[in-house]
């Protein structure tokens, strides 16, 4: 790579076509391998400029010093190993992350480093290959300055191709000409005929990131013991505790329980993750069947990346419908979508297992649900979409073992594109909200319709909702004709208050109004700098005259 940090740096992969244009705002993660770094120890004099490596973390001197007996640990800034010793910069833990900003070919990117990379991978430097010996150890021909003990990888060697693309290689000797493969017996390899480069310095261990237009995004989200998790084809992304944006798989190079998590789903009849939800473990639901992800010894360790299980629950497969959680039970669609299940913990069985609750209904789902939605105040209700728009609600009473479904038909031959369900404004209640197709007069219209509140009459003590109150109707409009009164008079008053005009107007109209109403006033005329006419909201009012305020304005009449 070009630099280490900051914008426009060019990554060159060698070996291989590894990116795609759809990899741009992809992340990549590069480490560096085993380099001529010397590794901390106490007693050891270092120069300013010079590196060492402790723990897996790069430091590099900023004196020139014999090192003490306090290794460096930190991860920030400088600290000095002992009292007159080095005094160490913390520069990266061994790897850094940048995301794709630019394609240029198949080898050849151009990123921002988000995470300082390892010095080192700057430094990577190519050469030609004109010959290689069938020996041991194996001789490479190339005009380089490698130093013995640099990493060096080799690729596009012809006839002798089992050196190509292979990590691990290391220089044996400093030699300006040659290049010594330390342990690499190559007597038994295909002869040398032509080509070849050999790149010091470049880094095997390497990784795209998980989401990307080159390879998916996630399809499924939950919450799970303070982790957000994520789920995709087959895997399954969890956060790093607490900090829902993190997925680093380590902390400085080590990881931790709290490091994010990355689990694949094993299973026989997995496919494509369709939905989450958190109960006492988090339940997966898949086109082939439906899991459940939790620590694997949960009463010794908390769950993490060294101990996490994916357990099969059940095989009912299910619909990539969000399912609903109604008090423990977790309500979801079957993958044809002509059954909804409910999902319990069943003790006997010490898994989730999930019931049929169509069974008694089954041509009311003819075409498939497309979409549920859980209405719990006042009435608990899980409203669901039919792809052919028609509505339907299911009551589900686990306790008093009570279910019903019900077919609303939606007056002026209305398809329901769209539910959902959301609480009213005075949250007293849940409202299902729609979105209704309906043709009218020859053109498709949509409206935004929701469900008022059932109508309750005197009880309690409580007189109740007014009859007049009562509009039921499926898609309706109130017609309130304007009421219209003639000015008399107008009169102006003006104050300021920190120097800013705040002016009075009192309109002499004989009215009904009251204060927070909205009035149209027009047709007077005057001459003052601002004509009245316009939109008002009313300040103040009784049965002569009502008055409206303007702020920042001088008005004169």
């Amino acid at each position: 790579m070009s630099n280490v940090q900051g914008p426009g740096v060019t990554i060159t992969a060698w070996g291989g076509n590894v990116f795609a244009a759809t990899d741009v705002g992809r992340l990549v993660r590069i480490a560096s391998q085993t380099f001529n770094v010397l590794p901390w120890a106490t007693g050891v004099a270092f120069t300013a400029g010079a590196s060492c490596v402790f723990n897996g973390n790069n430091y590099q001197a900023l004196n020139n010093a014999t090192t003490g007996v306090s290794p460096p640990v930190h991860t920030q800034g400088s600290a000095l190993d002992g009292a007159s010793g080095v005094r160490w910069l913390y520069t990266d833990s061994g790897y850094g992350i940048a995301q794709i900003t630019g394609y240029t070919d198949p080898q050849h990117v151009t990123a921002t480093v988000l995470t300082r990379f390892p010095g080192n991978l700057t430094a990577a430097a190519s050469a030609s290959i004109t010959a290689i010996t069938q020996a041991n150890p194996c001789v490479v021909s190339a005009v380089q300055t490698y130093a013995a003990g640099d990493p060096v990888f080799i690729t596009g060697v012809a006839g002798m191709t089992q050196l190509n693309n292979t990590a691990g290689y290391t220089n044996q000797t400093a030699n300006a000409a040659t290049v010594t493969l330390a342990g690499v017996d190559s007597t038994s390899f295909n002869a040398y005929t032509s080509g070849g480069t050999i790149v010091r310095n470049a880094s095997v261990e390497w990784q795209l990131g998980a989401w990307s237009q080159t390879t998916e995004w996630p399809r499924a989200v939950a919450f799970f013991k303070d982790r957000l998790f994520w789920g995709g084809k087959l895997n399954i992304w969890g956060s790093v505790p607490g900090l829902y944006n993190s997925h680093a798989p380590d902390f400085f190079g080590i990881q931790t329980t709290d490091s994010a998590m990355n689990e694949f789903i094993a299973g026989a009849d997995a496919s494509s993750v369709t939905w989450m939800s958190s109960a006492i473990l988090l339940l997966i639901g898949t086109q082939g069947g439906e899991y459940g992800l939790d620590s694997a010894n949960f009463s010794t360790s908390p769950l993490g990346p060294a101990n996490v299980e994916i357990l099969k629950q059940s095989l009912w497969r299910s619909r990539p419908i969000r399912p609903e959680i109604l008090g423990t039970t977790v309500l979801y669609v079957q993958r044809a979508g002509r059954k909804l299940f409910a999902m319990d913990y069943t003790l006997w069985l010490n898994r989730y297992d999930s019931t049929d609750q169509s069974k008694y209904a089954f041509h009311i789902t003819v075409g498939g649900i497309t979409a549920i939605a859980l209405q719990q105040e006042p009435y608990s209700l899980l409203w669901a979409l039919r792809a052919d728009g028609t509505l339907l609600s299911y009551t589900f009473n686990r306790e008093d073992n009570v279910t019903a479904w019900a077919r609303h038909n939606i007056g002026g031959n209305g398809i329901v594109e769209s539910i959902a369900v959301i609480p009213a404004p005075d949250e007293l209640r849940d409202e299902l909200w729609m979105i209704v197709n309906r043709t009218v007069n020859g053109a498709v219209t949509r409206t935004v319709e929701y469900l008022t509140k059932p109508f309750e009459g005197p009880q309690g003590g409580q007189a109740g909702d007014a009859q007049s109150s009562a509009w039921y109707v499926d898609c309706g409009v109130q017609y309130n004709a304007p009421k219209t009164f003639v000015i008399t008079g107008v009169s102006v008053a003006t104050s300021f208050k920190n120097g800013v005009p705040i002016t009075t107007v009192t309109y002499s109209v004989t009215n009904t109004f009251t204060a927070g109403q909205q009035v149209v006033v027009s047709g007077v005329t005057g001459t003052g700098t601002l004509n009245p006419n316009g939109t008002f909201t009313i300040a103040t009012a009784n049965a002569s005259q009502f008055t409206i305020v303007l702020i920042g304005e001088w008005f004169s009449f």
